[in-house]
Protein backbone atom coordinates (compact mmCIF):
# COMPACT_ATOMS: atom_id res chain seq x y z
CA UNK A 1 0.00 0.00 0.00
CA UNK A 2 2.76 2.41 0.94
CA UNK A 3 4.62 1.55 -2.27
CA UNK A 4 1.51 2.19 -4.42
CA UNK A 5 0.96 5.63 -2.84
CA UNK A 6 4.63 6.45 -3.27
CA UNK A 7 4.47 5.58 -6.97
CA UNK A 8 1.38 7.75 -7.45
CA UNK A 9 2.99 10.60 -5.53
CA UNK A 10 6.28 10.34 -7.42
CA UNK A 11 4.40 10.17 -10.74
CA UNK A 12 2.55 13.38 -9.87
CA UNK A 13 5.80 15.11 -8.93
CA UNK A 14 7.42 13.93 -12.15
CA UNK A 15 4.51 15.26 -14.24
CA UNK A 16 4.54 18.54 -12.33
CA UNK A 17 8.28 18.96 -12.89
CA UNK A 18 8.00 18.11 -16.58
CA UNK A 19 5.21 20.62 -17.12
CA UNK A 20 6.86 23.46 -15.20
CA UNK A 21 10.36 22.99 -16.59
CA UNK A 22 9.45 22.24 -20.19
CA UNK A 23 7.40 25.39 -20.63
CA UNK A 24 9.93 28.05 -21.50
CA UNK A 25 8.83 31.62 -21.82
CA UNK A 26 8.84 32.32 -25.52
CA UNK A 27 9.16 36.01 -26.29
CA UNK A 28 5.89 37.63 -27.23
CA UNK A 29 5.67 38.56 -30.88
CA UNK A 30 4.51 42.12 -31.46
CA UNK A 31 1.01 42.20 -32.89
CA UNK A 32 1.20 43.44 -36.49
CA UNK A 33 -2.22 45.08 -36.17
CA UNK A 34 -0.66 47.55 -33.74
CA UNK A 35 2.07 48.38 -36.24
CA UNK A 36 -0.07 48.96 -39.34
CA UNK A 37 -0.46 52.60 -40.27
CA UNK A 38 1.30 55.76 -41.37
CA UNK A 39 4.43 57.02 -39.61
CA UNK A 40 6.47 60.17 -39.92
CA UNK A 41 10.04 60.71 -38.75
CA UNK A 42 10.34 63.08 -35.82
CA UNK A 43 14.09 62.45 -35.53
CA UNK A 44 16.50 61.69 -38.36
CA UNK A 45 20.12 62.47 -37.56
CA UNK A 46 23.34 61.02 -38.93
CA UNK A 47 27.06 61.77 -38.51
CA UNK A 48 27.29 63.57 -41.86
CA UNK A 49 30.25 63.89 -44.15
CA UNK A 50 32.08 66.10 -41.60
CA UNK A 51 32.29 65.93 -37.82
CA UNK A 52 29.30 67.36 -36.01
CA UNK A 53 26.44 65.51 -37.61
CA UNK A 54 23.49 66.39 -39.77
CA UNK A 55 19.87 66.73 -38.75
CA UNK A 56 18.09 65.66 -41.94
CA UNK A 57 14.68 66.92 -40.78
CA UNK A 58 15.95 70.31 -39.56
CA UNK A 59 17.48 70.79 -43.02
CA UNK A 60 14.17 70.20 -44.79
CA UNK A 61 14.37 66.41 -45.17
CA UNK A 62 11.53 63.98 -44.70
CA UNK A 63 10.93 60.31 -44.05
CA UNK A 64 7.48 58.74 -44.05
CA UNK A 65 6.54 55.08 -43.73
CA UNK A 66 3.31 53.18 -44.37
CA UNK A 67 2.96 49.63 -43.03
CA UNK A 68 0.24 47.30 -44.32
CA UNK A 69 -1.07 44.07 -42.90
CA UNK A 70 0.35 42.06 -45.81
CA UNK A 71 3.89 42.99 -44.69
CA UNK A 72 4.53 45.64 -47.32
CA UNK A 73 6.15 48.95 -46.52
CA UNK A 74 6.15 52.12 -48.59
CA UNK A 75 6.92 55.75 -48.03
CA UNK A 76 8.81 58.83 -49.04
CA UNK A 77 12.46 59.70 -48.41
CA UNK A 78 13.80 63.19 -49.03
CA UNK A 79 17.40 64.14 -48.30
CA UNK A 80 18.13 67.69 -49.46
CA UNK A 81 21.18 68.63 -51.49
CA UNK A 82 24.06 70.55 -49.87
CA UNK A 83 23.47 69.52 -46.26
CA UNK A 84 26.70 67.50 -46.08
CA UNK A 85 24.90 64.22 -45.47
CA UNK A 86 26.66 60.88 -45.85
CA UNK A 87 23.74 59.92 -48.08
CA UNK A 88 23.27 61.28 -51.58
CA UNK A 89 20.52 63.81 -52.10
CA UNK A 90 17.28 62.07 -52.96
CA UNK A 91 13.60 62.74 -53.30
CA UNK A 92 11.99 59.38 -53.89
CA UNK A 93 9.11 57.13 -53.08
CA UNK A 94 10.08 53.63 -52.04
CA UNK A 95 8.38 50.32 -51.41
CA UNK A 96 9.39 46.89 -50.21
CA UNK A 97 8.56 44.46 -47.46
CA UNK A 98 9.18 44.35 -43.75
CA UNK A 99 9.68 41.67 -41.17
CA UNK A 100 8.78 41.82 -37.53
CA UNK A 101 10.34 39.58 -34.92
CA UNK A 102 9.17 40.27 -31.39
CA UNK A 103 9.68 44.06 -31.24
CA UNK A 104 12.27 44.35 -34.03
CA UNK A 105 11.17 45.67 -37.44
CA UNK A 106 13.44 45.41 -40.50
CA UNK A 107 12.87 46.74 -44.01
CA UNK A 108 13.82 44.68 -47.06
CA UNK A 109 13.92 45.33 -50.80
CA UNK A 110 13.48 49.09 -50.48
CA UNK A 111 16.82 49.78 -52.25
CA UNK A 112 17.57 52.69 -49.93
CA UNK A 113 19.31 53.31 -46.63
CA UNK A 114 16.36 51.82 -44.78
CA UNK A 115 17.32 48.47 -46.26
CA UNK A 116 20.83 48.30 -44.73
CA UNK A 117 21.25 44.97 -42.89
CA UNK A 118 22.43 46.59 -39.67
CA UNK A 119 19.48 49.00 -39.56
CA UNK A 120 16.45 47.93 -37.59
CA UNK A 121 13.71 49.62 -35.62
CA UNK A 122 12.60 48.74 -32.10
CA UNK A 123 8.95 49.17 -31.18
CA UNK A 124 8.88 51.42 -28.10
CA UNK A 125 5.77 53.05 -26.69
CA UNK A 126 3.97 53.09 -30.04
CA UNK A 127 6.99 54.54 -31.84
CA UNK A 128 9.70 52.93 -33.93
CA UNK A 129 13.27 53.80 -32.99
CA UNK A 130 16.68 52.83 -34.26
CA UNK A 131 19.44 52.22 -31.80
CA UNK A 132 21.47 55.36 -31.23
CA UNK A 133 24.86 54.90 -32.87
CA UNK A 134 27.60 57.44 -32.18
CA UNK A 135 30.22 58.10 -34.82
CA UNK A 136 32.65 61.00 -35.30
CA UNK A 137 31.07 62.97 -32.47
CA UNK A 138 27.51 62.71 -33.78
CA UNK A 139 24.69 60.18 -33.68
CA UNK A 140 22.69 58.19 -36.15
CA UNK A 141 19.10 58.00 -34.91
CA UNK A 142 15.68 57.70 -36.51
CA UNK A 143 12.40 57.88 -34.61
CA UNK A 144 9.14 57.23 -36.46
CA UNK A 145 5.88 58.27 -34.81
CA UNK A 146 2.48 56.97 -35.83
CA UNK A 147 0.24 59.68 -37.22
Amino acid sequence: MYFNNFNKFSSLIFIFLMVTTSCNEDPITYNIRNLIGFYKATTFTEPGSHDGGVDILANGGELTVQFTENYTVSGHLFIPDSIESNYPPMDTNYSGIFTIDNDIVRFKNTHYILNEPQLYFIVKNGRLETEEVIGRGATFKIILEKQ
